[in-house]
């Protein structure tokens, strides 16, 4: 058979050769301590993680950011990073939502009224797909 022997030492070396195997994979090669990363990866992903931490850091650099850069304890570039980012993630989890889609069907209406309809049907056959499946088995 092709894959007989150690597959996983061959698997092993391509994914550190290459970086990436699947289409979501956590890079553990630089990790200090891979199992922990699997751990607590495998409890909170990545995204959630990054979630409570922006939940508990952007307030506190709403209330405190300029007076920690007049104070120079804060580059004013990284604050304003921060900020960035922030609208970013929030615009993007915005766009995700259900009500993001409804938003941009709004928007799509309004910017392309020649292309609504014919959006709006395909949407439509789409969602109906959907309900047939529904509940999921």
């Amino acid at each position: 058979m092709p894959f007989s022997g150690n597959v996983h030492q061959w698997i092993e070396a391509w994914g550190q050769a290459v970086g990436q195997i699947g289409l979501f994979n956590v890079n553990m090669w630089n990790s200090r301590n891979p199992a922990t990363e699997r751990a607590i990866s495998t409890k909170y992903s990545y995204g959630r993680q990054l979630g409570r931490i922006l939940d508990v850091l952007t307030p506190l650099v709403a209330e405190n950011g300029e007076r920690l850069c007049e104070q120079e304890m804060l580059k004013r570039e990284d604050l304003n990073e921060f900020r960035d980012m922030v609208k970013g993630i929030y615009s993007a989890k915005r766009r995700s939502s259900i009500a993001g889609l409804l938003d941009t069907i709004a928007d799509v209406r309004k910017s392309f009224p020649h292309k609504y309809q014919r959006k709006f049907d395909h949407l439509v056959e789409v969602l109906n797909e959907l309900k047939s499946h529904w509940p999921p088995d």
